[in-house]
């Protein structure tokens, strides 16, 4: 109790407050938004650890460098997929045919494969592979017929065909794929012959032997015009490219460098063979790109050729482990990680995941703070992933932040936004991204907005 007293000019009044004690009490809420676990296993490194080819060409300049006419006009036209080489016979080659071979003589190999895809031009014949002899003087070929076989002819100082067989739905206008592979031992040559539509269909294969000594590998035209695209010759079956080390339930994609897809497939924890019969010499002979996919789906790994993608070739994946830890009521991650040292290889690093249990929808996006950060020998995208699709990326070109936030993506109710990035650093290097998760309760900064620390250490 108190008493006051209030003085005035004329009377002195005496006021008596009485104050009732009030129990407060204060209950911590949830963040509407917290930061949950991420997986500590991701995609590291895609490296070729071996190539079967001995020569390939996608035929995309004329002449190709090695190779020799006997007979024959050949020139550069248009191929399956950009230039071919067309071969129009003149007979003046072996048997009165035309031949185009590649210089370099193949008798040291005990087993070879080869192969091309071929189109008919005009004219009435064959046209397809040969397999000429050291002195260019007598060959065997594996040929398409204009009436509509595969056949196998041998010419030493005359023709003797060795078999005929039909193609199933034969189309002179299509084109088809022959692939060979044969054995050679004490003057015997045995081959297996087969021929492919350009889905990768297997059409008709023969396995069949002659008297013969092998020297050079040749197209071969009698009769017609011809174009010829995607040309190999191999130590190993160029149908398929292989992986390995590629976990169960990931899958892998070989895409060319004019953006098609040239196969794919799920691994089951062996070795993952993709068939690539549809383009060997997968897309102009240049580039071309591997994806790597979690069982979830998501971006695992992007792989860049340096030079070509090639049936026979074999790639090995290998895994990193990250450490992370979570900070106090989930309102801050710090993340450690090793990147890729090669930028044919991209690491792709899901560091960080938020999820929103409020009954509302929320905006979100990360902000670098480059004063903070150290981003040494990195080159790197660095974007938001939610249900609704991709923010535009933080970018960081060798070291230097290009930009320093991504686009707001939505944050839907009981729904999640992950950030990765995708990149790579300099051998040796190391650093660290001093970032926050920004939520708004609008869109565009607008409302109510809150941020969390969000920090990456990586090194290469």
């Amino acid at each position: 109790m108190t008493l006051v007293l209030i003085v005035t000019s004329q009377t002195l009044v005496a006021t008596v407050f009485n104050y009732s004690p009030v129990t407060s009490r204060v209950q911590p809420t949830a963040p509407p938004v917290t930061l949950q676990g991420i997986p500590t296993t991701y995609c590291l490194l895609l490296s070729r650890t071996s190539r079967g080819a001995i020569y390939y060409t996608d035929f995309e300049q004329y002449p190709p460098q090695g190779w020799s006419a006997n007979g024959g006009a050949w020139q550069n036209t248009t191929g399956y997929k950009g230039s071919g080489l067309s071969g129009s016979d003149n007979n003046r080659g072996i048997g009165g045919a035309s031949q185009y071979y590649y210089n370099t003589l193949v008798s040291s190999y005990s087993s070879l494969w080869f192969s091309v895809k071929v189109r008919y031009t005009s004219g009435g014949g064959y046209y397809g592979l040969a397999i000429l002899d050291s002195r260019v003087r007598s060959m065997v070929t594996i040929e398409i017929t204009t009436g509509g076989s595969l056949e196998s002819w041998s010419y030493i100082n005359a023709w003797t065909r060795l078999y005929s067989t039909p193609i199933p739905n034969y189309n002179s206008a299509n084109w088809y794929v022959i692939v060979v592979n044969y054995t050679y031992s004490a003057g015997t040559l045995t081959l297996q012959a087969r021929v492919y539509d350009v889905s990768g269909n297997l059409l008709v294969q023969r396995t069949w032997s002659v008297g013969f000594t092998p020297g050079y590998i040749a197209l071969e035209v009698d009769g017609v015009t011809a174009v010829f695209d995607d040309f190999i010759i191999s130590v190993s079956d160029p149908r398929y490219v292989s992986f390995v080390n590629i976990p169960a339930g990931y899958s892998v994609e070989v895409w060319d460098n004019l953006g098609n897809l040239v196969s794919s497939g799920v691994s089951t924890g062996a070795t993952l063979s993709l068939n690539v019969v549809s383009d060997i010499v997968v897309g102009t002979g240049t580039d071309g790109r591997i994806l790597v996919k979690g069982s979830d789906g998501a971006l695992c790994l992007i792989y860049t050729e340096p030079d070509s993608i090639l049936g026979d070739d074999v790639y090995s994946l290998v895994l990193g482990s990250l450490s992370y830890n979570l900070g106090a009521n989930r309102t801050s991650i710090s993340v450690s990680a090793t990147l890729s040292s090669s930028p044919t290889s991209y690491t792709v690093v899901a560091f960080l995941n938020a999820s929103n249990t409020d009954s509302k929808a929320y905006y979100a996006r990360l902000v670098l703070d480059t004063a903070s950060s150290s981003l040494t020998g990195l080159t790197a995208n660095i974007a938001l992933r939610s249900p609704g699709g991709y923010s535009t990326p933080i970018v960081v070109v060798n070291g230097v932040a290009q930009t320093t936030s991504t686009s707001f993506v939505l944050l839907p109710t009981g729904g999640y936004v992950v950030a990765n990035l995708t990149g790579y650093a300099t051998a040796g290097s190391s650093g660290v991204l001093n970032m926050l998760l920004e939520y708004c309760s609008l869109g565009n900064e607008q409302g109510v907005c809150v941020y969390y620390p969000v920090t990456l250490s990586y090194r290469a």
